[in-house]
C-alpha cells in the first residue's frame, strides 16, 4: 500500500517511541506507529492517513528544527520507493539543531534557548544560544537575520521542486507563528523593519507553487496564517495539551488533519 510521509516536529509526534532494547523513550527519528504510552495523542498523520486510505510513517520529532525537518524528509524519499504524499509541517525559523558529548540531538531557540534537555550537562548549548542572540539584536544583525529566513524559504523550495521531479504528491504548512510575531522577548529582540521587508522580498522571490502550501503566505498581515495563530482552532485552550503548553491534544491533531485533507481534496480531488 502506497504511504503518507509526515515531517515535523513536536507537533507530528510529541512523544517518542519506547525502546525495548534502550528500556527509554528514543530522542531519534522512529518510523512507527505503536507508541507504548496511554496518554500519547493520535498524531494528525495517522488521522490524515486514514481519510485518504494510506499506510504512513511518520518522522516528527520532538524539538527538531527546520533543517532536520528537511533532512528527515530527504533521507525518508530516498529509502523508500512507496511514498504517495508527503506532509511537512514546518517550525520556528530561528530554530537550530545542534549535537553534544551525549550524541544526542540538542534544540535551541534563539530567542528562547528551547529546549534544555541536556543543557546543564553540556553548557555549550546555551552559549551557542547567547552568540546567535547577540548576533540577531546587534550590529550586522540584517546578515544573520536573513540567513535563517533564506535557509527556511529554501528548504521550502528545493522540497517542492523535488517531489514535483519524482512525482509526489505534497502538502506543507506552518505550525506555530514565527518567532517575531509571537510577541514578548521574540518580538523586542528583532529588527521588525528588516524582518518584515525581506520576508515580503522572500515571498515574491520563491520558485513554487502557493496552493501547495496551506495558509500561504503565512503571516496574517500579508493575508495567510500559521495553523496556531491568533484567532485559530488551534489557538484554543481545548485543543492544546495545557495551560502552557501549546502542544496540540487529540481534537488539535484532529484539527491539523482536517487542514491538510482540505488543501488535499482542493490540489488533487
Amino acid at each position: 500500500m502506497k504511504k503518507l510521509l509526515a515531517c515535523g516536529c513536536s507537533y507530528t509526534k510529541h512523544v517518542t517511541t519506547y525502546d525495548d532494547q534502550r528500556e527509554q523513550f528514543d530522542t531519534r527519528t522512529v518510523l512507527t506507529n505503536n507508541n507504548k504510552k496511554s496518554n500519547v495523542p493520535t498524531y494528525w498523520p495517522e488521522y490524515l492517513a486514514n481519510d485518504l486510505g494510506l499506510e504512513w510513517y511518520n518522522t516528527g520529532e520532538p524539538g527538531a528544527g527546520n533543517d532536520r525537518i528537511f533532512n528527515n524528509a530527504i533521507k525518508r524519499i530516498t529509502e523508500f520507493d512507496d511514498i504517495e504524499i508527503l506532509c511537512v509541517l514546518w517550525t520556528q525559523m530561528f530554530r537550530m539543531n545542534l549535537w553534544n558529548y551525549t550524541e544526542e540531538m540538542e534544540t535551541i531557540n534563539v530567542f528562547s534557548h528551547g529546549l534544555a534537555v541536556f543543557s546543564k550537562e553540556d553548557p555549550v548549548i546555551y552559549e551557542t544560544a547567547e552568540l546567535y542572540l547577540d548576533k540577531l539584536k546587534g550590529k550586522g544583525s540584517e546578515f544573520w537575520i536573513n540567513k535563517y529566513m533564506y535557509n527556511y524559504f529554501t528548504n521550502i523550495s528545493v522540497l517542492m521542486a523535488l517531489c514535483k521531479k519524482l512525482g509526489i504528491k505534497i502538502i506543507m504548512a506552518q505550525a506555530m507563528m514565527f518567532e517575531p510575531d509571537a510577541g514578548g522577548i521574540w518580538t523586542e529582540s528583532m529588527n521588525s523593519n528588516y524582518y518584515d521587508n525581506r520576508y515580503v522580498e522572500l515571498v515574491a522571490d520563491i520558485d513554487f507553487d502557493p496552493k501547495h502550501f496551506i495558509g500561504w503566505p503565512i503571516m496574517q498581515r500579508l493575508g495567510g496564517t500559521a495553523l496556531q495563530d491568533y484567532g485559530s482552532e488551534l489557538h484554543k485552550q481545548e485543543n492544546v495539551t495545557g495551560e502552557r503548553d501549546w502542544h496540540p491534544n487529540d481534537n488539535g491533531h484532529r484539527i491539523i488533519a482536517n487542514e491538510f485533507l482540505k488543501k488535499y481534496k482542493e490540489i488533487y480531488y
